[in-house]
């Protein structure tokens, strides 16, 4: 008998025939109390386990509501821009061409995010992973491209971006044109890129370098030559020349010495617009003002003889 009997026994045995009624049977009433607990124990392990099976099926019902049941609707705001992405999801390079016409080489698992405002008011847009972007040129829309620490920004140009999450830096190749790549971590003055110049932003260090790709030609010392409409004397510059976050009309000023060139316009206009850039003595000073103008959402015109007018 197993011991839970033995305990039943030893407890019955307890009873001294005394306090029993005359006329009980004994072992009539040890039965009947046996089966009597034997139905409730079996009648509260089937509760126990009825609610486990409950609490079980109630517990896969919020998990599988929760996981996959609809979300709530997001609100729509009346005229608000919509999020697009544009994910090569495939192991080989990928072509799109953006709504401007700019030309976009994804490298394999790259993905390009911008809104449905894109070409209105602006050009604008988030890299994740590696393109090649051969921007179609806009003079009073300049292109930005967002990496995670850079922001890179160009007219009509053609460079190549990495920004890979599992890579210990972010760099920027410029191919042709002219870009302006600026850190949003230490946020140091922004910086030129000349041809085959690579920038490279170091994520551990959070620190910047450029490297020219190209061993460019010894400059020589002798005098650039004029251009049309200056006057008749030699202009001497010296072999490059940069200008760290001086405000326009000064650099204009300058500009205008070096080259022999008149530059006008108004200095109230641009008194709070800067500049930051290097530039070689054989640049023209149309190239550098088309360069200034174009970063800084200026126009210009060159008049006959010779003068520049920059205006807004």
């Amino acid at each position: 008998m197993s011991s839970n009997n033995d305990g039943l026994f030893e407890e019955w045995d307890d009873f001294k025939p005394e306090d029993v009624p005359e006329g009980m049977d004994w072992n009539e009433n040890y039965h009947s109390i046996r089966r009597r607990i034997h139905r409730d124990r079996k009648k509260q392990q089937w509760i126990r386990y009825g609610s486990a099976a409950f609490a079980g099926v109630f517990l896969v019902a919020c998990t599988w509501a929760y996981l996959f049941a609809p979300g709530p609707e997001q609100p729509k705001i009346a005229g608000g821009p919509v999020i697009k992405v544009i994910h090569n999801a495939s192991d080989t390079i990928s072509r799109f061409r953006l709504p401007d016409s700019t030309q976009v080489v994804l490298y394999p698992h790259a993905m390009l995010v911008f809104t449905s405002a894109y070409n209105r008011s602006a050009r604008e847009l988030y890299l994740d992973g590696v393109g090649e972007f051969d921007v179609h040129k806009d003079r009073s829309r300049p292109f930005i491209v967002y990496a995670d620490n850079l922001t890179i920004k160009a007219i009509g140009t053609k460079f190549l971006v990495k920004n890979e999450k599992q890579a210990t830096s972010e760099s920027v190749l410029l191919e042709e044109g002219i870009v302006q790549v600026t850190d949003r971590v230490v946020r140091k003055s922004p910086k030129l890129l000349a041809v085959n110049d690579l920038f490279i932003w170091d994520r551990t260090a959070a620190s910047m370098n450029i490297v020219n790709t190209t061993k460019k030609a010894k400059t020589t010392l002798a005098p650039a030559p004029k251009e049309a409409g200056a006057e008749d004397r030699v202009v001497v510059r010296p072999a490059w020349f940069s200008f760290d976050n001086a405000s326009l009309p000064v650099i204009l000023d300058r500009l205008s010495e070096l080259y022999g060139q008149p530059i006008k316009f108004k200095k109230s206009e641009l008194a709070n617009l800067h500049f930051i850039g290097k530039f070689d003595k054989n640049d023209s000073l149309e190239h550098i003002i088309q360069v200034i103008t174009s970063l800084n959402e200026l126009k210009y015109q060159k008049k006959n003889d010779g003068t520049y007018l920059i205006y807004k």
